[in-house]
């Protein structure tokens, strides 16, 4: 088998193998599919530079196949490297591959489903119609994500995603401070990420809003047992490593923490939970007493698309310590016009440190922001 022929058999089975990885696909043998990934009907192509003996591995640009019934271009990229490369190239590819699906798809089957009416609805497309609702982090949407993630249990009541994204609306509700009954919600988020659990063990979402539900309950070392479960069922979860990324800042260990971060950020850098990751690389520093680089990274957090009322709150507690007080007040007063009475109780409630010179630190100037 000549270079080219082996890259792009090798380069097929690493698409193949980062769509394996996502929950909810099915890959079949490539001589099944014609040298195409079955869920995103893209095909591998390799070629060789004339110009260099180093073999790179291209998707094509255009779709070859219909993504369930459309003709949105899922992935393209280009991966170059020597020979002596090809075990890292071969976790780039699959990584890529991975977080193209897991990202772009909903996103699509969101985009598809919205044209339908909610009674035309089968439990797919409401599922992923209510993931689009959810990441929008407010609570009119996140209200209309619960009922969709409803009407998909409605459909198919053995639909371990969906109990997993009810019991995400209810963690949103509980963290965010959507409603006042706190307790019903933690219940709610704990009832429904366990009733997903029974229904799909290895599902890495179900897994993720265990470890969400035990933040609510202040446990934080089984959240973080949790957030490494998710992680070993999918090892490039976006989701599941900013989470444990998070619980880390939370108890202290900022370096670890920000190398989730970055992590998540490197795997998925169009993420809709883009500002979270950043959040967590500024409370990273925070817990180190690097103030500098916390408001840097709080200023980008809270300037990204869907950032939420504690995303402010994070952006002005990080200038305030890193004496950027203009930048400080301007976000606490935008935090409180985004929701009036979201006092420290409430974030400190989010995000209890464990660290008592943290959070000391962090009374301290949400205090003098008047928060």
């Amino acid at each position: 088998m000549n270079s080219e022929n082996w890259i792009e058999q090798w380069g097929t089975d690493w698409v193949l193998e980062g769509c394996a990885n996502c929950n909810g696909v099915f890959v079949l043998p490539p001589e099944k599919v014609s040298q195409r990934c079955p869920f995103c009907g893209q095909a591998a192509l390799a070629q060789m530079d004339p110009t260099d003996d180093r073999p790179s591995y291209t998707p094509p640009t255009e779709p070859v196949a219909p993504l369930r019934g459309g003709s949105q271009d899922i992935w393209a990229d280009r991966f170059d490297g020597s020979i002596d490369d090809l075990p890292a190239l071969r976790a780039r590819i699959a990584a890529s591959a991975m977080t193209a699906v897991e990202v772009r798809v909903p996103i699509e089957e969101a985009r598809r489903a919205a044209s339908l009416t909610t009674e035309n609805l089968d439990s797919w497309s409401a599922y992923h119609r209510g993931l689009w609702h959810m990441y929008r982090f407010n609570a009119h949407d996140n209200m209309i994500a619960a009922g969709m993630f409803a009407r998909a249990l409605e459909a198919d009541r053995n639909f371990a995603r969906a109990h997993a994204g009810l019991s995400f609306t209810h963690f949103q509700n509980a963290f965010v401070g959507y409603t006042k009954d706190a307790d019903f919600e933690r219940g709610q988020a704990r009832a429904h990420a366990e009733r997903g659990m029974e229904l799909d063990p290895l599902d890495p979402f179900a897994n993720l809003t265990m470890g969400r539900a035990a933040m609510l309950s202040g446990d934080l070392a089984d959240a973080a047992a949790w957030f490494d479960r998710s992680v070993e069922l999918s090892p490039n979860y976006a989701f599941a490593i900013y989470n444990r990324g998070l619980v880390k800042a939370i108890v202290g260990d900022g370096r670890d923490s920000e190398a989730d971060a970055v992590r998540a950020i490197s795997l998925s850098p169009i993420d809709p939970l883009h500002y979270a990751m950043l959040a967590t690389r500024s409370l990273s520093h925070i817990v180190r007493g690097d103030y500098a680089a916390a408001s840097a990274w709080g200023e980008r957090a809270a300037r990204a698309p869907n950032a939420h009322v504690q995303i402010r709150i994070i952006a002005a507690l990080a200038h305030e310590l890193a004496g950027n007080h203009p930048a400080a007040e301007a976000w606490a007063a935008a935090a409180r016009r985004t929701k009036p009475g979201n006092g420290q109780a409430g974030f400190l409630s989010a995000f209890p440190f464990s660290d008592t010179g943290t959070r000391t630190v962090v009374q301290r100037a949400l205090k003098r922001l008047g928060i």
